[in-house]
């Protein structure tokens, strides 16, 4: 009544950046914070609040932004879900006993073409030329590369670490900024806001990577990549690309021994696919030396499950540490099937590129590439060609949306054992010939 800042704020059914879960907003004249029913309280004191910002994001829908200083750098904290009526006890509350003024930002909803581009601490904000109308915020920490396209030399992309929560969720993944043909004046911009976010999106060096693996070299996509886990991705950086993948596009993991005993194949099985360009790649294939010693010393998280100082052969850390961040554990080929020479997957070529297509409990899949997993009850029929003349037979695979995939070259030692593993799998057309005549 007297124009005196409330000695404290409550606000209910929020919702925070990163979370599904509705948390319940408070601060006082020392400490500001929220609790949420999954992952509990979170606060910070108020004197370490640098900024506060406060935007509309839908029909009587606001935001708060606060950029907090930590030991750990600039965390910003964006919670949605006030009413505009929230603003001036907010804004009186802070500027009392925080000494930091709340400000208003205005968006614009109009289409633009051209934007001015302003980078600060935690975000790169695009604004409309001439004024302080916000077109759209960045966080730098999604940014996982910039690149410029080479068919494209006017334009410049930037990759984003999505942010998804439910499966069917739609994320921006990338955006592309060009310079219109005719505008060849304003490349020098273009290359300048380039460089620039090229200095910036690297990652900050208070995340800390739980663990980190040099010289991985990957068949799909190609490369040889520095591979870092974070609680909740994992980010490959190479020489022409870098990525992020959430732990929950990761669907499955196998690890499949190769033939030569000198390696394995580490696969993973991801949705939604990672982007390359215009390419998507549902799985990832990493070729893994089973002489190759690693020892790492991992960052302590007291949710992971790994020692301080992981130690062993590559092929047997790396899937050891995916395990224990993704929650996944690396599958590897049924022991009910063997070939004539004791494998547990038979040579033979897909689509021109020879390869190893392994027999697991529940699928086929063919390794390198292109990787093809393909799901026993997913299969309308098998059909053996060829196995009348020559050394070797094809595998024909058809699923029951009529796709058919081939695996040929197959030697015709491994016949039977192929045979009937799928028949016991209960797989059409993989019965023996005399039940076939029989049926028939």
């Amino acid at each position: 009544r007297f124009g005196l800042a409330a000695m404290s704020l409550s606000f209910g059914n929020l919702r925070i950046s990163g979370s599904e879960t509705p948390v319940h907003f408070k601060c006082d004249t020392k400490q500001i914070g929220w609790r949420d029913i999954n992952k509990g309280v979170s606060s910070f004191q108020g004197s370490q609040l640098l900024r506060a910002e406060w935007a509309s994001v839908g029909p009587q829908k606001c935001m708060l932004a606060l950029t907090v200083n930590t030991t750990k750098g600039l965390v910003v904290h964006r919670l949605a879900g006030f009413a505009p009526s929230n603003e001036g006890s907010i804004r009186s509350h802070f500027s009392s006993h925080f000494k930091v003024n709340l400000t208003t930002l205005k968006s614009s909803s109009a289409g633009r073409s051209w934007f001015t581009a302003a980078i600060r601490d935690d975000l790169v904000r695009l604004v409309v030329p001439g004024t302080e109308d916000i077109i759209a915020d960045i966080d730098k920490r999604k940014i996982t590369n910039v690149v410029e396209p080479p068919e494209a030399p006017h334009e410049t992309v930037i990759k984003l670490e999505g942010e998804r929560l439910h499966d069917d969720d739609d994320v921006v993944t990338e955006l592309r900024f060009c310079v219109p043909p005719g505008r060849q004046e304003f490349l020098h911009h273009m290359a300048e806001f380039k460089d620039t976010l090229e200095g910036e999106y690297v990652v900050d060096e208070a995340q800390v990577p739980i663990a980190r693996f040099t010289d991985i070299t990957l068949v799909l996509p190609r490369g040889k990549f520095e591979v870092q886990l974070f609680g909740t991705n994992f980010r490959m950086h190479g020489k022409s690309a870098s990525h992020a993948v959430e732990y929950g596009q990761v669907r499955r993991l196998f690890l499949l021994p190769k033939p030569d005993g000198k390696s394995v194949a580490f696969v993973l099985i991801l949705n939604p696919p990672l982007m390359q360009g215009k390419t998507e790649y549902s799985q990832l294939v990493l070729p893994l030396e089973t002489s190759r010693p690693v020892s790492i010393v991992t960052a302590g998280d007291k949710n992971v499950d790994l020692q301080a100082k992981e130690e062993g052969e590559l092929a047997e850390v790396l899937p050891r540490v995916f395990k224990s961040l993704s929650g996944h554990a690396a599958v590897g080929p049924a022991a009910g099937f063997a070939s004539s020479n004791g494998f547990h997957c038979v040579n033979c070529a897909h689509k021109t590129f020879e390869g190893h297509l392994y027999f697991l409990d529940d699928c086929l899949l063919f390794v390198n590439r292109p990787c093809c997993v393909i799901r026993y009850k997913d299969i309308k029929e098998v059909e053996f060609q060829r196995i009348d003349s020559g050394r070797t037979f094809d595998l024909v695979v058809v699923t029951k949306i009529g796709l058919e995939n081939q695996f040929s070259a197959i030697e015709k030692t491994d016949l039977d054992a192929v045979r009937n593993f799928l028949n016991s799998k209960q797989v059409g057309g993989a019965e023996p010939p005399a039940k076939q005549a029989r049926t028939e």
